[in-house]
């Protein structure tokens, strides 16, 4: 039983201990991760979560087919459309009018050329084909290889073309005399399944990207072929070459979402994936022998790569949380990128320097970026998951905004002022605010209408969640970061759960030992705030060892955080009025003394407050009352009743009386021997009065002592004790 005491009040107090009072509590947002939650419409997001307007992204079309694979664009200023699902190719007109040019048997057109007389070619999958179609006649089938897919197809400089296939990774190469029904030579042959990209550096060489477990081949005039990089990836999305001598390629990795509690990891983690991903581990298990050791870049996400002019290649930067479908060199070598979600378009200069520069409307997959004929600057961006074609101008969008995830105060709160991180002014010039809360995790019809700001302050009603929205209509309008503040409602402390158990405890509070900081600690935390704080201390309780006493132990919750204090108080059942034991106690165990109560039914009361924490007249109670529990300090009576002397025994009657607890265990113990359990005559302890009857066998003569002890059900002990002869066989008379 004691174990079980010291147990359950230990987990009692275990669950208490100083908290954080009630106060005003503010949200900082003002990095990359806070604003990538958010919503934002034309406004571009830096690395280091500055908020501005992003360049012009215009929807010019939606098609009805959901996907587009390639795009590419005539001297007239014609862009053309391979699709997916049903194959269509469209061409859209530098006036922006769409139609189908071509709608073959297969179901994806994958891959587009023109030559320099503008005669388009289209490659097919399944069932690979190459169509050309010459401007203002009837498509032909120009090339039917037996492989299946049709890559990409790309023109050199003397106008062959080089056509990348699968399932079986070969490349053909058609000579500028090429016509239908010739024989195609296989130019080079890989060992990867498919030959996905393919580009021309400054050299002549030809560079194509593989897939699956990726490698990038550099392919001589000559059809002689090397591996520059095996990525082990899944597959090469795209490749192009720098004028330097530079290779540029990107890999997109089929892995699954991350699953569990753990954040998503996003481009601000990169820097530690290419530490963990390049640097090694010492203690991380090989592959066994009878396979080859992968790559880096097999367990990494969508990187885009640099080969440089000396064969050694560097991962240049990933958005981590999805893939890189497509990217293009820009002429002061940044990069543009277009993501597999929500329409993303990337500008990024190094791991250091980069931005989310736009979101397409419609979202998706940006599987395309084509410089605008005679617009500098300007690309058409095609999407998938809609179709669609956007124009990214190289100037400012005339207005944007910013909407915020809802802000979560985790309790209904009282919203108060928003500021502008990092000015002094709090007013910025082209930035407007409106701000709206409820008290759903998602904005509906419940919420507050949007409001604009009162100054800084916050004029919606109080609800749980808080949404913001910033509009910006001017270019040299910045954001860096934004403050909430908010405070709840103080609400009353609850007592969930009140034990009472029949001994006395104290107790004792340990002092913790001093922390130690270590070097690892400090560099690898996401921040120090756990090294401002000391341990709390250690509480431990430990029995008193007197007799008469009762611990009551709780376990007590304030919304709030708030710290308590208790008040404990006593009164016997059925009694108005409660006798303060108590008051003001910091920890939520308490050992009474019942000695000098009457014997009876009593219930304890206690009461948490959360005033060390508020102000006065704002503080709140909350109580709870335990069931009955008996006092019973009095000993149970223990009375000779009778005593008879038969031929061969001698029998003896005791009773024994509580006047409060029932009566729980009897035992006697004859001339000084080993004790003897006794029950009562009913055969049960059930009752606050019994009998016991003693018969003791052919007992010997001369005078004996018996000792009878009787406990009750509150560990009181009553005793009776009596002395007898018996006298030899000769006697017939019984003493």
């Amino acid at each position: 039983m004691n174990k079980f005491v010291l147990t359950s009040l230990t987990a009692l107090l275990g669950a208490a201990g100083p908290l954080a009072a009630v106060q005003t509590t503010s949200v900082l947002q003002s990095d990359y991760e806070a604003f990538a939650a958010g919503e934002p419409v034309n406004v571009s997001l830096s690395n280091l979560g500055e908020l501005g307007l992003a360049p012009s992204l215009e929807q010019l079309t939606v098609l009805d087919d959901p996907i587009i694979w390639r795009g590419v664009t005539d001297a007239d200023g014609n862009l053309y459309l391979g699709t997916g699902k049903q194959g269509i190719v469209y061409k859209m007109t530098p006036a922006g009018e769409v139609s189908p040019v071509f709608e073959p048997e297969e179901i994806l057109s994958r891959a587009l050329a023109l030559d320099a007389e503008g005669n388009l070619y289209v490659g097919t999958s399944p069932s690979g084909r190459v169509y050309r179609i010459p401007p203002g006649q009837r498509p032909e089938i120009y090339f039917d290889p037996a492989d299946e897919y049709i890559w990409d197809m790309i023109f050199d400089k003397e106008g062959n073309l080089y056509v990348a296939t699968g399932a079986d990774g070969t490349i053909y190469k058609l000579k500028p005399d090429f016509k239908p029904g010739d024989e195609a030579v296989k130019w080079f042959q890989t060992d990867r399944a498919h030959v996905t990209a393919l580009a021309f550096d400054a050299e002549g060489n030809l560079l194509a990207g593989t897939a699956p477990r990726a490698y990038v081949y550099r392919i001589a005039p000559d059809g002689t072929g090397t591996v520059i990089y095996n990525a082990g990836t899944d597959e090469i999305s795209g490749i192009t070459a720098g004028d330097d001598g530079s290779v540029y390629f990107s890999t997109l990795h089929m892995q699954d979402k991350k699953n569990g509690k753990d954040k998503p990891a996003t481009a601000q983690d990169l820097p530690a994936i290419l530490e963990k991903l390049y640097a090694g581990t010492p203690d991380r298990p090989g592959p066994p022998k009878d396979q080859p050791e992968e790559p880096a870049a097999a367990t990494a996400p969508s990187l885009l790569f640099r080969v440089g002019a000396d064969g050694f290649a560097e991962p240049l930067w990933s958005p981590v949380a999805m893939n890189i479908c497509t990217f293009r060199v820009n002429v002061d070598g940044t990069f543009t990128l277009g993501g597999s979600e929500n329409g993303s378009l990337f500008h990024v200069t190094d791991l250091t320097d980069w931005s989310l520069l736009q979101c397409a409307e419609g979202g998706g997959e940006v599987t395309g970026l084509i410089p605008v004929p005679g617009e500098d600057g300007a690309l058409y961006v095609l999407t998938s998951n809609p179709g669609a074609v956007y124009k990214l101008s190289g100037r400012p969008a005339s207005s944007g905004a910013f909407t915020s995830e809802p802000v979560d105060a985790e309790a209904v709160a009282q919203w108060g002022a928003l500021r502008v991180f990092a000015s002094p002014t709090q007013e910025i010039s082209g930035l407007s605010w409106e701000t709206r809360t409820g008290n759903s995790p998602q904005p509906d019809d419940t919420w507050s209408p949007w409001a604009p700001l009162k100054g800084s302050a916050i004029g919606n009603p109080p609800g749980r969640y808080l949404q913001y929205k910033a509009a910006f209509d001017q270019d040299s309008a910045r954001l860096r970061g934004v403050r909430l503040f908010y405070t709840e409602r103080n609400a009353a402390p609850l007592i969930t759960r009140l034990n009472l158990l029949p001994v006395g405890l104290t107790v004792v509070t340990i002092p913790p030992k001093a922390g130690q900081i270590n070097l690892a600690q400090l560099t690898g935390g996401a921040d120090n705030t756990s090294f401002d704080q000391e341990p709390p201390p250690m509480q431990q309780i430990r029995p008193l060892g007197e007799a008469g006493y009762y611990s009551a132990g709780w376990r007590a919750y304030d919304p709030n955080g708030d710290e308590l204090a208790y008040t404990v108080a006593l009164k016997t059942e059925g009694a108005d009025e409660w006798v303060t034991l108590t008051d003001g106690l910091d920890v939520n165990v308490y050992s009474f003394n019942t000695r000098g109560l009457a014997d009876g039914y009593y219930r304890l009361q206690v009461t948490a407050t959360d005033q060390p924490s508020n102000p006065p007249g704002e503080a709140r109670t909350g109580l709870k009352v335990s069931q009955p529990f008996l006092v019973d300090n009095t000993a149970p009576t223990v009375t000779l009743e009778t005593q008879k002397r038969n031929t061969d025994s001698t029998v003896l009657v005791f009773s024994a009386s509580d006047k409060s607890s029932v009566i729980t265990a009897a035992r006697y113990v004859l001339d000084g021997g080993e004790p003897v359990n006794l029950l009562p005559a009913s055969g049960l302890f059930d009752a606050q009065d019994a009998l016991f009857r003693i018969q003791l066998d052919a007992p010997k003569p001369g005078p004996h002592s018996i000792v009878v002890e009787v406990l009750d059900e509150s560990g009181n002990r009553g005793i009776a004790q009596t002395a007898f002869t018996v006298e030899a066989a000769t006697s017939t008379q019984a003493e």
